[in-house]
């Protein structure tokens, strides 16, 4: 009687089976194969930031003369000069290149948003703000998109405070030698 019954062809049947089985398997080695992209791409996008931050450190020693001459300009002047050709050549014969390939070349801003708090010598211990002269020196790192590096580029600034916050220029801070690199 057994062999009287039509085969079933069906959601159940042998052949829906070893496609369902297939599907399974073809899902579990797409997903192997896009976890192993994942991992690689994480482990090249640390490579590349490793082998930037490098290149980087090598190149700041070549920028300490504008440094070094935007604070002697600062101690005769009692202010950073507003442009930096105000250093030249009284205080340094040329503007150096920035430590990173750039289309733009240095940008460099003057920020009286930084405030200090005179003390009063008869009355409260905070007196009015008074704008302390800052700078930030910055220079953007073109890139082109990728799914690990973003649209816009990234940014490595130098702030005469020294205070970095964690996310700014459209990224998130990394600190290079006193410098601060904004990974977009």
């Amino acid at each position: 009687m057994a062999e009287d019954r039509p085969e079933v062809s069906g959601l159940y049947g042998r052949r829906d089976a070893l496609h369902w089985r297939a599907s399974v398997i073809m899902l579990g080695i797409l997903l192997l194969v896009l976890g192993a992209l994942a991992v690689a791409a994480r482990v090249w996008s640390r490579h590349v930031r490793a082998q930037r931050r490098e290149e980087i450190r090598a190149a700041l020693p070549g920028v300490e003369p504008l440094l070094a001459a935007l604070e002697m300009y600062r101690e005769d002047y009692g202010a950073y000069p507003l442009e930096l050709d105000a250093l030249t050549p009284e205080y340094i014969d040329a503007l150096p290149e920035p430590p990173v390939f750039t289309h733009t070349g240095w940008v460099y801003s003057v920020d009286p948003d930084d405030v200090r708090y005179t003390p009063q010598p008869d009355g409260p211990t905070e007196g009015p703000p008074v704008p302390e002269r800052v700078y930030h020196l910055w220079v953007l790192i073109p890139g082109s998109y990728t799914p690990l590096r973003g649209l816009l580029g990234d940014v490595l600034a130098y702030r005469s405070h020294g205070h970095y916050p964690e996310h700014a220029y459209g990224g998130t801070l990394e600190r290079i030698d006193g410098w601060g690199y904004y990974h977009e």
